[in-house]
C-alpha cells in the first residue's frame, strides 16, 4: 500500500529545525535542509533582495527565516530527522501499512536501512524472564499453547 506523503511532526526533528518551524514554517526547514544539509549560514540583520538567501529560498521564505533568526548563524541538519525521529517514523509508516521502498523514497534513505531497522524488532521483558516481541498484534507461542 502506497501513501503519497506523511506529515512530519517537528518533535522528530533536531532542535535547530524545530525552532525554524515553529516561527517560519516548515516549508522553510525543508527549503534549508534541501539548500543547505550539513552546512553553515549566516543569516542578515536585515532583509536585502541580494543576498544569497533571496536567491535561494525566495523572497517569503527569506524574509521570514531572517525576521525570526536575523543576524545570527545557523547549523542546518544533514535531515529534517534525528536517527530516533527517523526510526520513529519508519515504524510508524509500516505499521500504517506502508511499503519499505516507498518508505525509503519518502524519507530519502535506503530500502536497507528500512529493512533492517523493522527487522531488528524490540524485545519486552515478560513476566517469568522470559522475552517476547513488543508488536501486541503478535501471539506469543507459549500463550497459544496454553
Amino acid at each position: 500500500m502506497s501513501k503519497s506523503r506523511f506529515t512530519l511532526s517537528p518533535e522528530h526533528m533536531p532542535k535547530t529545525l524545530r525552532e525554524v518551524v515553529e516561527y517560519c514554517g516548515m516549508d522553510v526547514a525543508e527549503a534549508l535542509v534541501r539548500e543547505y544539509a550539513g552546512g553553515r549560514i549566516w543569516v542578515p540583520g536585515t532583509w536585502h533582495a541580494k543576498h544569497h538567501l533571496a536567491s535561494v529560498l525566495g523572497e517569503d521564505m527569506s524574509r521570514r527565516l531572517v525576521s525570526a533568526f536575523g543576524n545570527s548563524s545557523m547549523d542546518v541538519p544533514r535531515s529534517l530527522l534525528t536517527a530516533a525521529g527517523r526510526q520513529s517514523v519508519i515504524r510508524q509508516l509500516h505499521a500504517e501499512g506502508w511499503a519499505q521502498r516507498d518508505i525509503a523514497r519518502q524519507l530519502r534513505c535506503t530500502q536497507r536501512a528500512v529493512s533492517e531497522l523493522l527487522s531488528r524488532s524490540p524485545m519486552v521483558q515478560k513476566a517469568g524472564g522470559r522475552r517476547r516481541p513488543s508488536d501486541p498484534r503478535q501471539i506469543d507461542i507459549e500463550d497459544l499453547l496454553r
